[in-house]
């Protein structure tokens, strides 16, 4: 029997491996962690139970695993190549969007991972470590690289970033765990445009004012004086009239 190539043999791991991450959060999505055994994993996602175990040794690695694959850290980190050379006007929609369409997506997990951690301080720190803090402090240099160059007021980078990614991170549960978008529905562009219009206008740096020109000011004060003078400004026809004609 032929061996297979390295590449084929990885693509293939990868593949059973992301089989086995939807069968979980199906799974964990319906029935909940602890009652998720992997027993009923393995049948859902139609392998071996020794074959899930030589992917993922304990449930927490699944559930470690589930959140490194659904986590912002991959878009945020990329934001430099991606959007570096864009104006911050630009560059923040586009983000916006992207972060809100991995929000979507990840929608149940979500869910799961707000009911499950509160229960589970050391899972929770340990998705902190691993997801969150990663992912802002990736947003964060971003910002900072920003402010260096003079496009941001003196803001704090690193809460500028997490307050930005919090706020979508919220209304994605609100509107799609908890059923806000069943009580009140909302496009995702008002999302994206809104979410990206208060946040630019939080940090932008203000634009400069204009600075008058001194010659200038003296020429158009030069020029008043002419028109009294001639008699065509406000204190000509008063002076005219005291003096009546010439």
């Amino acid at each position: 029997m032929a061996r297979l190539a390295p590449a084929r043999r990885a693509a293939l791991a990868a593949e059973r491996r992301g089989q086995i991450l939807d069968a979980a959060l199906r799974l964990w999505t319906a029935h909940g962690f602890d009652a998720t055994t992997v027993d009923a994993l393995a049948r859902e996602a139609g392998v071996a139970k020794g074959t899930v175990y030589l992917y993922f040794a304990t449930k927490e690695d699944l559930l470690a695993a589930a959140v490194e694959r659904w986590s912002l850290r991959p878009e945020l980190a990329a934001l430099e190549p991606a959007f570096g050379a864009r104006p911050l006007e630009d560059a923040i929609p586009r983000i916006a969007a992207q972060l809100w369409a991995r929000l979507r997506a990840a929608a149940p997990l979500l869910g799961l991972l707000l009911r499950e951690l509160a229960l589970r301080p050391a899972e929770a720190r340990r998705f902190l470590e691993a997801a969150v803090l990663p992912a802002n402090a990736a947003f964060a240099d971003f910002l900072a690289r920003r402010r260096r160059a003079g496009e941001l007021r003196d803001v704090d980078p690193y809460v500028a970033a997490r307050a930005f990614v919090g706020s979508l991170v919220i209304f994605a549960w609100t509107q799609h765990v908890l059923g806000g978008h069943a009580l009140r529905p909302i496009e995702d562009h008002a999302v994206v445009d809104t979410a990206s219009a208060l946040f630019l206008r939080g940090i932008l740096a203000p634009a400069p004012a204009p600075t008058r020109r001194r010659g200038a000011a003296r020429g158009r004060r030069g020029a008043g004086g002419a028109a009294r003078a001639a008699g065509v400004g406000g204190r000509g026809p008063r002076a005219a009239r005291r003096g009546g004609a010439p």
